[in-house]
């Protein structure tokens, strides 16, 4: 079931991943198996050879951990180490298929690596003038995706992000007969979103849907067909916000709309936790709602000055 061709042999962790894992946990789920594929490719990149069970040990996958984090060779895409969030999914795939390994009898020990410890961080989102500036300039983008014009294209995939508060592979891999133009719905279906456990219903404004009628010709079914590799795509999309003027780092990519919707909902005065979906609303407020945007009440809102400190005592004394 694993996205990349290889020969499994019978000690192997992709064997046993293909044929006992996968099948068992992961049905239907391809994005979550495309994950599993890049972290087990990960840890043979670390060994240097294909991943044995008899790796599964607590010394050896605590070493390649560490490695990710410290290496820049561990990134897939080159040039950095793995942030903290990118190691902690590293750890959890590979620790969740040795628990599962473990109940199914096929390894003796259970896992006891240590968890990484994350700094819990303000989360960042666009404000109303970082947005506006960012639209403007793709109004003015040149060139063309797989003949569709530039502008319009990422015109029409901002225009989706920002109405749905979707994460992005569930629009990049949607397709026509997902959406109704008619009644302005587009569904996303729950393989393609985060835990793939329910498919996803956004209502589209009529300005999105006018945009999305402009790309005519349907490309592969997708809506949003991308005929270069999803590389490309990030470093299009980080040279557009430089063009912008904008911010460009890791955590200004698509998913930084994602919270600026969140942010603005909440803003707003709306629900910023259904707009996303999420089921815990901590998850909302401590990772998505970028508090200056939606600020939640302050001290230095409500209390007292210091230098007046004493005018409440003197009244209640007189």
């Amino acid at each position: 079931m694993s996205t990349t061709k290889r020969k499994p042999t019978g000690k192997t962790l992709r064997h046993y991943f293909d044929t006992v894992f996968a099948p068992a946990r992961l049905a239907g789920r391809a994005q979550t198996i495309r994950l599993y594929d890049l972290e087990l490719r990960r840890l043979e990149k670390y060994l240097g050879r294909e991943p044995l069970l008899s790796d599964l040990n607590n010394e050896i996958i605590h070493s390649a951990i560490v490695w990710s984090c410290n290496d820049a060779s561990a990134s897939h895409l080159g040039g950095r180490p793995l942030s903290k969030p990118s190691a902690t999914k590293f750890r959890d795939c590979i620790l969740c298929l040795w628990k599962y390994l473990h109940l199914q009898r096929i390894v003796e020990h259970y896992p006891s690596v240590p968890d990484i410890v994350i700094p819990k961080r303000i989360p960042t989102a666009l404000t109303r003038d970082e947005l506006n500036r960012l639209w403007e300039y793709l109004k003015r983008l040149p060139g063309d995706v797989a003949g569709v014009p530039a502008n319009l294209w990422f015109l029409s995939l901002v225009s989706v992000l920002w109405d749905s508060g979707e994460r992005i592979t569930p629009i990049r891999t949607a397709k026509w007969d997902q959406l109704d133009l008619a009644s302005g719905y587009l569904i996303c279906k729950a393989e393609s979103r985060k835990g793939g456990l329910a498919d996803k219903l956004h209502k589209l404004h009529p300005e999105t849907c006018a945009l999305l009628r402009q790309i005519t010709e349907p490309r592969r079914g997708l809506i949003f067909y991308w005929p270069w590799s999803e590389s490309c795509l990030y470093a299009r999309w980080r040279e557009i916000l430089q063009r912008a003027g904008l911010r460009s780092g890791r955590d200004f990519m698509f998913h930084c709309i994602r919270k600026s919707v969140a942010s603005h909902v909440k803003a707003a005065g709306g629900n910023a936790q259904e707009a996303l979906g999420h089921y815990d609303p901590r998850m909302t407020e401590q990772v998505y709602i970028d508090p200056r945007i939606a600020p939640n009440q302050h001290a230095a809102d409500v209390l007292f000055r210091l230098h007046d400190a004493g005018k409440e005592g003197s009244d209640h004394a007189a």
